[in-house]
């Protein structure tokens, strides 16, 4: 319970959200463990705790008639004997009716998302027990409420999924405010009063207000609306001249999440009857049409994702915890926006986006369909009433994809003060186009301003509209698995944000939504409807987080050359020089060892350079000169905003590596050679490697009684290869076994050297276009265990999604995730890897040891998986199949409704010619 004098007075029936839930006696209607009592966690939903029946995108059938009933008995304080009384729910699934001591509350209450309440002061037993009975029905009675909620691309529970609590009022109250601050200072705020009887007014009655920052300080004088300013508004009074001026406040962005508070008293002959405090923020939000969005009288892109309420254990019952995780995730990933998909979220994640700072586009229900005329102005109500004040919403949003009652367009801003603008989200309203998953060359056509619209075969569609529309793909890069997200970004992004016209995009979408079943507990993404998250439904990190947050780091930094930095600023209003810069000297772990990652063998925070929001600039700065008196192996540039939020970090390797000096070891044994059995085979000490007369390639490697199962190759990915001649010769220790081919592949020289190493030098011949080149070996994905390398990482990339790792030693254990559909666990361990310098399996054959002497471009890592075919769509890339891949091209990655080729230059297939050569090394067994 929660007050303070005058106040509104607060007592939760239920807990705040999943994690301090209430049990309340239950009983489902049908489906799982029905037809008995039991009790239920409140708030929760209650086909995640085992109940009736769990579905995605629709009901089933059976299910129509599936009921919760809920019963919870509480006490009420005596002392509130002379106050009114109000029971309130913050979201139930979905048709509610209650009883409070076997008296009904009220009507039935259609729709989910939304909070509603009933006064109870005259059924509610005051200094005794009550007992609440609520009746929920999972399917509504109003089709157009399951047309808009429950027929959508997303999990449909029941349930009591948001608190429910009773609010004490005095008998005259403030009901709500809303406020409209502007960046200039002022200050208008609509009051609408309460009173049960008109003739309890007198001409001493007005309502007070004081502007305070958080901490209670006060940045105003009070100022007061007197009954001369009253209007009847239905049964409620309207205060509408509510006004004052604040000489320069601290204003509200998402960069510069500053927020008041004003304090609301409602007086009558001086004496406050009743207070009312409400957070908010000094901001002014802008449309210029044929331009872009503006905050403040500066311009914004929106850098966002869409985001469903979600959790695995509880679905759309959540936590602050929770929306703290998420909006840092969202943060971390450098983006500042998100849209509320496909329905407005719980009150607390809105405070959260103010306090945190984040622009919000808040959502009312509907995909594909829409509320009717009679439900549909009920909720756009109960929505914007509740959320009118947060200074994070920009827009408001009427449905998605279709999802538009126009009718309820213009109902918005009938209680919003601030009147933004509602957007139909995949369509051309309000000045901007939120076209959905657009190819590269049609969002191109977007960008540039045209009202033009796609067919579902993207055929352009051109309404010869000569206005210019601000561009904001509320949809884009659709993430399903792997794909889209972060494949395909770097190039969306450039051509984005070349033109004047760029309002933002969000990417589709931030978390996999796999419930954890409570019948099997497996996680279910309900085959590929559910697992479009650039996270996971615990919030692991896929590549594309990683990426996405290096494309959108609001400051980019390209070494020009040692000691010159070109620095873009894409904040929109803070200065480069209020980051923190920090320059690192990193020391690798090395190959001979067993650890990754590395040291930091001297660093500094060094003068951050003066560039203003929008501007780009040349830095110079000189690091120390290499011949210092200390080793390093990579130069890293680390940049914090001015809260201390890592915004990226580069890294600049060295060229020369230590670790290759193991080739220079002595030859302590000399390496001989017979051709026997259609075979050349080698022998140093105890190991031995087999060469096949017929194909050229490795056929064997044995050391000692331990064989390794390492073979055919190095044969092309891509190309034809006819052996013409294999033939060996002694040079010293070592032995050189070179082949000769007719077709693509020209040659393979191998040299086994006296101190154990193997050398492979081949040379082959690219043409045309192809989806990878390089050569390829076989290795049994069973036996691998382990791998260790230096390069980039930790994790995976593809053509169209190279941004995002670092250059380092990285290691992981084996994993078969499927990312997004199975196995969460992260980094993958099989695909392509960049920029790698050596690489080293553990498996149960042994360490393999590979080293990188021609700087390879890629290394492939056994055959990454894209599931099912009839669940994979377009999201997946052209991998060959090999246990170690030496690539110089790899392949783009597609996205769920996009082959890779129509999401920009990188996601065309690899167009090289001429001769290429590649040289690495391998040892096998424990390194010397």
């Amino acid at each position: 319970m929660s007050a303070s004098a005058d106040s509104t007075e607060t007592q939760f029936l239920s807990g705040h959200g999943k994690d301090d839930a209430v049990p309340w006696k239950f009983l489902c209607t049908s489906g799982a463990h029905s037809g008995v009592w039991t009790n239920l966690p409140v708030p929760s939903q209650w086909d995640v705790k085992g109940f009736g029946h769990l579905t995605y995108h629709k009901d089933a059938t059976n299910a129509y008639d599936e009921r919760g009933l809920y019963e919870h008995e509480f006490l009420v304080p005596k002392n509130w004997s002379s106050k009114r009384i109000f029971l309130v729910f913050d979201g139930v699934m979905t048709d509610t009716a209650a009883k409070l001591n076997d008296q009904s509350v009220g009507p039935v209450h259609q729709g989910s998302f939304y909070r509603f309440k009933y006064e109870v002061t005259s059924l509610v037993k005051f200094g005794a027990t009550n007992k609440l009975e609520v009746n929920i029905a999972k399917h509504s009675a109003n089709k157009s409420v399951n047309d808009a909620e429950r027929l959508a691309d997303y999990w449909v529970f029941g349930g009591i999924f948001r608190p429910v609590y009773l609010a004490a009022v005095p008998q005259e109250f403030i009901e709500r405010v809303a406020i409209d601050a502007r960046a200039d200072g002022k200050f208008v705020a609509t009051v609408f009063p309460d009173f049960p009887e008109l003739t309890n007014l007198t001409k001493e009655t007005e309502v007070e207000a004081q502007i305070q920052t958080l901490n209670g300080k006060n940045v105003s004088e009070p100022f007061h609306s007197a009954i001369g300013s009253l209007r009847l508004m239905g049964n409620h009074l309207e205060f509408s001249t509510l006004k004052s001026q604040i000489v320069s406040p601290k204003l509200w962005t998402a960069e510069t999440p500053n927020l008041y508070r004003a304090e609301f008293r409602l007086k009558q002959n001086g004496k406050i009857i009743h207070q009312f405090s409400q957070r908010f923020g000094f901001r002014t939000m802008e449309v210029r049409d044929g331009d872009g969005l503006y905050v403040n009288g500066r311009k914004i892109i929106l850098k966002g994702v869409d985001r469903h309420s979600f959790w695995p254990d509880s679905g759309r019952c959540l936590s602050e915890a929770v929306h703290r995780l998420d909006i840092n995730l969202m943060k971390d990933a450098n983006m500042n926006a998100v849209r509320m998909s496909h329905y407005p979220p719980d009150e607390q994640f809105l405070d959260l986006c103010d306090e945190l700072g984040l622009y919000v586009l808040d959502e009312l229900a509907g995909w594909h369909h829409f509320y009717d005329n009679n439900i549909g102005p009920k909720l756009v109500k109960e929505m914007v009433m509740r959320d009118v004040n947060h200074p994070s919403i920009l827009f408001w949003d009427n449905g998605n994809e279709g999802g538009f009652n126009t009718n309820l367009d213009k109902l918005f801003g009938e209680y919003d003060p601030q009147q933004r603008r509602v957007l139909h989200p995949w369509a051309t309203f309000s000045g901007v186009n939120t076209a959905h998953y657009l190819a590269y060359d049609k969002a191109e056509i977007a960008a540039s301003g045209k009202k033009v619209y796609f067919s579902k075969n993207q055929e352009l569609v051109d309404t010869n509209d000569a206005t210019k529309y601000i561009y904001m793909p509320t949809e884009f890069l659709h993430g399903l698995y792997d794909g889209g997200a972060g494949a395909g970004l770097d190039d969306y992004w450039r051509m984005m944000t070349a033109s004047k016209l760029l309002g933002g995009g969000f990417i589709w979408t931030l978390t996999d939504d796999g419930v954890k079943r409570p019948d099997t507990g497996e996680i279910d993404v309900a085959g590929n409807q559910a697992p479009d998250g650039i996270v996971g439904p615990y919030r692991e990190r896929e590549g594309s987080y990683f990426t996405i947050k290096e494309v959108w780091s609001p400051l980019q930094i390209t070494r020009e050359k040692y000691n010159a930095f070109t620095v873009e600023n894409h904040y929109a209003f803070t200065d480069a020089s209020a980051c923190k810069f920090i320059w690192q000297y990193r020391k690798n772990a090395r190959l001979a060892g067993t650890n990754s990652g590395f040291t930091i063998v001297r660093q500094n925070v060094i003068k951050s350079p003066s560039v203003a929001p929008g501007d780009k600039a040349t830095w110079k700065f000189a690091p120390e000169p290499s011949t210092a008196g200390f080793q390093f192996d990579a130069e890293a540039l680390r940049v914090e905003d001015p809260q201390g939020r890592e915004l990226c970090t580069w890294v600049w390797p060295r060229q020369t590596n230590p670790d290759f000096e193991a080739l220079l070891e002595p030859a302590l044994l000399h390496a001989t050679a017979v051709q026997t059995n259609g075979v050349v085979t080698v022998t140093v000490g105890e190991l031995t490697a087999t060469f096949s007369e017929q194909t050229g390639f490795l056929s064997g490697v044995q050391r000692g009684a331990q064989k390794f199962s390492f073979a055919n190759g190095p044969r092309l990915a891509v190309g034809t290869a006819t052996l013409r001649d294999i033939h060996f010769t002694e040079d010293g220790p070592d032995v050189v076994v070179a082949a000769k081919y007719e077709g693509d592949l020209q040659s393979v020289i191998w040299r086994v050297n006296g101190n154990g190493w193997f050398n492979c030098r081949y040379t082959y011949t690219a043409h045309g276009t192809n989806d990878f080149l390089g050569v390829l070996f076989d290795y049994p994905e069973n036996l691998v265990m382990h791998k260790r390398w230096l390069g980039d990482g930790p994790f995976r990339v593809w053509k169209n999604r190279l941004r995002g790792v670092t250059s380092g030693v990285w290691e992981n254990d084996y994993n078969d995730t499927l990312t997004g559909f199975r196995g969460w666990v992260y980094p993958e361990f099989k695909g392509f890897f960049s920029n790698w310098r050596w690489l080293q399996f553990t498996t149960r054959e042994g360490n393999l040891t590979v080293l990188n002497e021609s700087n390879v471009p890629f290394v492939q890592v056994l055959t990454p998986d894209f599931g099912p075919d009839s669940l994979k769509a377009n999201a997946f890339g052209a991998v060959p199949k090999c246990g170690l891949g030496l690539l110089d091209a790899i392949s783009p990655i597609g996205s769920k409704f996009k082959e890779a080729k129509f999401g920009g230059p990188q996601g065309q297939p690899n167009v090289l010619s001429g001769e290429i050569s590649g040289a690495v090394s391998f040892y096998f067994g424990k390194l010397p």
